[in-house]
């Protein structure tokens, strides 16, 4: 099996979701438990040996980030470690044009430059049209 860590704190994040796809794409597989990781942040891997990216995603309120890393399994598989990264919390809000709060409204960040999902898992708004995701630490560039 493996653990998603927070790699500030190297310990393990509880509620992540793995998922293993394949090198061609083809075949996705993910582990056994669909709430996600253990407390400790344990999972086992439910898939074939070779070559995969494994996307992990954090839960909402974990403060973490997604992350995909290229990892090569063979069997039995023992000591894999995926980590996660701190970000930074962003919430919000979501009304229709007459200003009425709108409830299970799907959000997510997308990066525009590769129309891929960023921060962590996509959320749906609760009461009162409220979200919240966590993106990762913009960094600004130095003013001279």
């Amino acid at each position: 099996g493996g653990t998603a860590i927070d790699l500030a704190s190297t310990i393990g994040t509880e509620g992540a979701r793995v998922r293993f796809t394949s090198a061609d794409g083809a075949t996705a597989y993910q582990f056994a438990d669909p709430n996600g990781t253990s407390s400790d942040g344990s999972f086992e891997v439910l898939s074939n040996v070779g070559n995969f990216t494994a996307d992990v995603l954090p839960a909402p309120t974990s403060g973490l980030v997604r992350s995909s890393q290229s990892v090569t399994i063979a069997t039995p598989i023992t000591g894999l470690q995926l980590g996660l990264s701190p970000g930074q919390v962003v919430r919000g809000k979501i009304y229709d044009a007459a200003g009425d709060a709108l409830e299970l409204v799907t959000v997510l960040a997308v990066d525009p430059e590769t129309s891929t999902a960023v921060g962590s898992d996509e959320v749906v708004s609760g009461a009162g049209g409220s979200w919240a995701l966590t993106l990762p630490f913009l960094e600004v560039p130095a003013t001279p």
